[in-house]
């Protein structure tokens, strides 16, 4: 995004954001797109703060469709973490501090860290705890010792997402000889679901927003539309991801007599898991012939 490394960028903000305290609170270290302060006295991005809502919502719901069917912790918290990018997402683009920066961006390398673990396991959320954990202390420890240098950020999370892309790409497009099923019907839609959301929408969008901002506020309604779009679409691929995750985790534990499905969420638009297959199948009864 547009790093704050010129003199002249944001320093009309600057003199108007009523979160930059002296001594207490900081400039974030990245602007964006859409004007600040210029229709509220205390949001700074009043487009790109609202735009935060279908993280929160995704993952609220995710986390309480996980908790509800019995799914385990560890994927209810990472669906948790994603709607508390949500809310970080509204602490950054309301203040522009690098309080509410922190808040945004230390949730998302949480989140891609413990997505890439259990792609990595091969066992969900089980199979990496501990060295997941010491990883993600260091990572905070990490973030924030280069919190000032935005590009270490992007650099250390766009390498987390490239590996999910590759490993996950890895499950759901290689085939196998046995019981593809699952791959074929529900890991590889969520992973091309996943992809368009995430790179073909996404990415476009964050890029023209951070790159070309100058060039589009002649139109697309000054470039308002940018970074929300980069909200909706991360909002989607990690859902996606994150069910990917969870089918690929069952491709490997669950029975074969009792395959994961895809379903379809909020009113039967929004591709997931069937939760009601996974983790506590009861036993196949005995046949009643051999009683």
């Amino acid at each position: 995004e547009r790093v704050r490394s010129r003199e002249t960028m944001g320093s009309s903000s600057s003199t108007k954001n009523p979160w930059l305290i002296e001594g207490l609170t900081r400039r974030a270290s990245v602007d964006f797109c859409e004007g600040n302060f210029e229709s509220s006295r205390w949001v700074a991005e009043p487009y790109n703060t609202v735009s935060a809502a279908p993280l929160i919502a995704l993952g609220a719901y995710g986390m309480h469709r996980s908790l509800r069917a019995g799914e385990s912790a560890g994927f209810a918290m990472l669906f948790g973490l994603l709607a508390l990018v949500g809310l970080g997402t509204v602490a950054l683009h309301a203040t522009l501090t690098t309080a509410g920066q922190a808040c945004d961006e230390v949730p998302m390398l949480l989140l891609a860290l413990g997505l890439a673990s259990c792609l990595e396991s091969g066992r969900g959320t089980e199979g990496l705890a501990v060295p997941t954990a010491l990883a993600s202390v260091a990572t905070v420890v990490w973030y924030f010792k280069f919190q000032h240098l935005y590009a270490v950020f992007i650099a250390s999370y766009s390498l987390i997402v490239a590996y999910i892309v590759l490993r996950l790409g890895a499950v759901a497009l290689t085939k196998r000889p046995k019981n593809d099923a699952v791959r074929r019907d529900v890991i590889r839609p969520l992973f091309c679901y996943g992809i368009g959301a995430y790179v073909g929408l996404g990415f476009v969008a964050w890029t023209t927003d951070m790159l070309l901002c100058d060039s589009v506020s002649a139109f697309l309604f000054g470039g308002l539309l940018l970074h929300p779009l980069w909200h909706l679409a991360a909002a989607l691929g990690t859902w996606f991801a994150l069910y990917a995750a969870i089918a690929a985790r069952d491709e490997v534990r669950r029975p074969h007599d009792a395959p994961t499905r895809l379903a379809f969420a909020f009113g039967g638009i929004l591709p997931c898991v069937d939760h009601g297959r996974l983790l506590k199948t009861q036993p196949t009864p005995p046949d009643k012939k051999a009683l």
